[in-house]
């Protein structure tokens, strides 16, 4: 009763919380408006280069986008029980034309495909509603009814969905509904699909991976109004889609953005566990796998043998996605996204025939597949990976954000652009995910201040922290005269000091003793002479404490106390005895401490990839600091006690042998053996639970395979620069004609007259 009591304040808990922050009306429209400019010359010079870039030839996406159409109404708008707009693609029927100068048109073409909607079979049994929300939903047929996959965002939308199901392939009931992992646009629309009495009867499963309440909860209640808030802003919600498309607002990568309806919540009857686990839902066995820590925190991918069909979840998704959503939620794990890509290759990828998620199109063939999952893997590797290198050679969060570029055969992949999630942003949420902050690139400087400011202090007044040391300076003064003449000499001394003038009060030990320890050797001469019973001052040891004490602050014949200024002007001015030597160490000081300074930092960016380009900002602004930074410490070192400057270049001195300790094992490393070694014990971890062992292939092979295929095509590829733009013009005008505007079959017509024209040109 107790738990019944619980699921059920969660469930309402949920709902309300989610019904709040799917609703865009927490915002006002008039906050969002602003006035709409043309684009900019940079604007529009900055487009045309993405035409340079790729390949819009290349229809493979859209021939994904539109295979196995069942059916598609001819317009799609979908309203709540009050009459509102929740969902619409009618209002992007503008797309048929070309990109506006104020669009991307690689975002564009992204937002051409999400516009592709109705009802698909995937395979065999297996069919997807796309298009009628930001994510899709996937129904499954078993002996007897639907296995329903991720019921989208919005109750309106799923209904919608389930409508046109039914109308197409008839109405059977829902036996089971799975939920791929903790984010609302993959239940939300559940009772649009079941109600709570199917689950509580036993009629319906509701089937999720483990933790998924938990993380459901922490998402959507805990910080549901603020991430609510912040998707209104990510997502563009506000904004409408122009009537030219000049204007408004586009897909974001993952679909054309979010529904505005109604949200809520069925709690799970039974939860993942463990990888390999199968169950048997209406007569299909399905084996899923669990990959927490990667899209979300609960996630995960399943398999069905009998159709040789892969569900990703989210995990892929013909885009590159965040590991940091700008909504909030937390920092995903892109080393660990990219093993559980590979896991699912590794387990299922030999068998699969098509691979398909919660977002976007299906890809079929296994050679595809094969090439699909492993270049998604590769992206969040290659992310992760190199955001790493740089933390560990030094660098920013935003330097680095600035620094990595995806290699070249990556960057033009159409599946692996950024449309939803961007490279800079990525590896900021990797910086910040292995503890490091925006002041990470000055931690080492951080954590020796306190040390140096504690040091200056200590080597400026050593009497009055070292207790040994103020021992000497009592038995000093302990031998002074009493009376009127001492008081003189003392004021006299402190006047020439100028350290208090005629307040100088001679029978305060600490102040004597502050004056004598600003004593050079030729004072001390002078004050030995005016109280002789000083100079054969003993301490209870037999040392001579004078003698002690001008011993005691040198080093090698330097006065540590003294700055370097101090000791090359008084080697000038013929004050304190200041030899040649002496000076010259003082010189030497400083320029010691840029010099180590400099080859330390030379030595930490010794393995850095990233070639300096006075075109890149991050590259250039690092190799400013580089110059800049020494020069910084010869001043600092100038300026401060030669004992602090000596610790200075005693610290870059262990950096440097430590860092070349460092290069030299990075350079013996052997990245194909490390990674066979991480393989080996995960492979003993999975032998245990009774799992087939991950296969991953030579990285260097797989680079090197890259290059060629890249080398191979680049003189076709410069081809196509210089001509692609006209190209895609009259490709539009030849594939949109004989359709109407803003159809489906103006898209369909587009792979079809593709197809027709390469067949003519192959005849020719």
């Amino acid at each position: 009763m107790k738990r019944k009591k619980a699921v059920t304040l969660t469930t309402a808990a949920l709902a309300l919380t989610m019904t709040v922050c799917g609703s865009s009306s927490a915002i006002a429209a008039s906050e969002l408006t602003a006035e709409s400019k043309p684009a900019t010359q940079y604007t529009i010079d900055a487009n045309q280069e993405v035409y340079a870039l790729l390949d819009f030839e290349d229809t493979e996406e859209f021939e994904n986008a539109t295979k196995g159409l069942i059916a598609s109404p001819d317009t799609l708008d979908i309203y709540d029980e009050n009459g509102k707009l929740v969902w619409s693609q009618t209002v992007y029927a503008f797309l048929d034309q070309d990109a506006p100068d104020t669009a991307n048109p690689s975002l564009w073409r992204d937002t051409q495909l999400n516009h592709i909607y109705g009802l698909f079979e995937v395979t065999d049994g297996i069919y997807q509603v796309r298009g009628y929300d930001m994510s899709n939903v996937t129904f499954i047929k078993g002996d007897t009814g639907w296995i329903v996959v991720d019921p989208l965002m919005s109750v309106e939308c799923a209904q919608a969905a389930l409508a046109l199901v039914e109308e197409n392939l008839g109405t059977f009931p829902v036996k089971a509904v799975i939920y791929s992992h903790s984010h609302v646009d993959h239940f939300g629309g559940v009772r649009g699909i079941i109600s709570e009495e199917d689950v509580q009867s036993g009629d319906v499963q509701v089937i999720a991976p483990e933790g998924f309440e938990k993380h459901a909860v922490s998402e959507n209640i805990y910080a549901g109004t603020a991430m609510g808030r912040r998707a209104s802003y990510q997502y563009g919600t506000m904004l409408e889609a122009s009537e030219g498309g000049e204007t408004g607002s586009l897909a974001i990568g993952i679909g054309m953005g979010q529904s505005k309806g109604s949200t809520s919540y069925i709690s799970p009857t039974l939860e993942i566990t463990e990888t390999g686990e199968k169950h048997t839902i209406d007569g299909v066995e399905i084996e899923f796998q669990l990959t927490p820590g990667t899209e979300a925190p609960a996630e995960m991918n399943f398999w069905i043998g009998s159709k040789n069909a892969l569900w990703m979840a989210e995990n892929c998704t013909g885009t590159l996605h965040n590991l940091y959503t700008l909504r909030g939620a937390q920092v995903r794990n892109g080393n660990a996204w990219a093993e559980y890509i590979m896991e699912s290759l590794a387990l299922y990828g030999d068998q699969a025939d098509v691979v398909f998620q919660s977002h976007n199109w299906p890809h079929w063939g296994n050679d595809t597949i094969q090439e699909y999952m492993t270049n998604t893997a590769a992206v969040y590797k290659f992310i992760n990976d190199q955001t790493l290198l740089y933390i560990n050679e030094g660098y920013t969060e935003t330097e680095i954000a600035n620094m990595i570029q995806l290699p070249k055969e990556l960057e033009k992949v159409w599946y692996t652009r950024q449309y939803y999630g961007t490279v800079s942003h990525n590896s900021k949420a990797v910086y910040e995910k292995y503890g490091t902050s925006m002041t990470g690139g000055c931690l080492p400087l951080l954590i020796q201040m306190p040390i140096i400011f504690a040091l200056y202090r200590v080597i400026y007044n050593i009497p009055a922290y070292v207790q040994s040391v103020r021992g000497y300076y009592e038995t000093v003064i302990s031998h002074l005269p009493s009376g009127y003449q001492t008081q003189q000499a003392f004021t006299q001394l402190a006047e020439a000091h100028k350290m208090v003038g005629e307040k100088f009060d001679y029978n305060n030990v600490n102040t004597v003793i502050d004056l004598l320890y600003t004593f050079t050797a030729q004072q001390w001469d002078s004050f030995v002479a005016a109280f002789p019973a000083v100079g054969q001052a003993v301490t209870d040891a037999g040392v001579n404490a004078v003698e002690a004490i001008e011993n005691m602050q040198s080093f090698f014949g330097l006065n540590i106390a003294y700055t370097p200024f101090q000791v090359i002007v008084n080697f000038f001015e013929q004050q304190g005895g200041v030899t040649l030597g002496m000076a010259a160490a003082a010189l030497a000081i400083p320029i010691l401490a840029g010099l180590s300074q400099w080859y330390s930092t030379k030595l930490m960016t010794a393995n850095q990839s990233q070639p300096a380009d006075d075109d890149n900002p991050a590259a250039s602004m690092m190799k400013s600091m580089n110059i800049t930074m020494p020069l910084m410490s010869v001043f600092f070192c100038f300026s401060f006690a030669s004992g602090i400057g000596l610790y200075w270049v005693a610290q870059s001195v262990f950096t440097i042998i430590q860092q070349v300790w460092i290069n030299s094992y990075l350079n013996k490393v052997d990245m194909d053996d490390l990674v066979q070694k991480n393989i080996e014990k995960t492979n003993k971890k999975r032998a245990k639970k009774g799992l087939s062992p991950v296969k991953v292939g030579n990285v260097d092979e797989m680079l090197k395979r890259m290059e060629e295929k890249e080398s191979r095509e680049e003189s076709a590829r410069m081809e196509k620069i210089a001509k692609t733009k006209v190209q895609v013009e009259e490709s539009n005008k030849y594939y949109n004609q004989d359709a109407k505007p803003g159809s489906l079959a103006a898209k369909a017509n587009m792979v079809a007259k593709y197809n027709e024209r390469q067949e003519k040109g192959k005849k020719k």
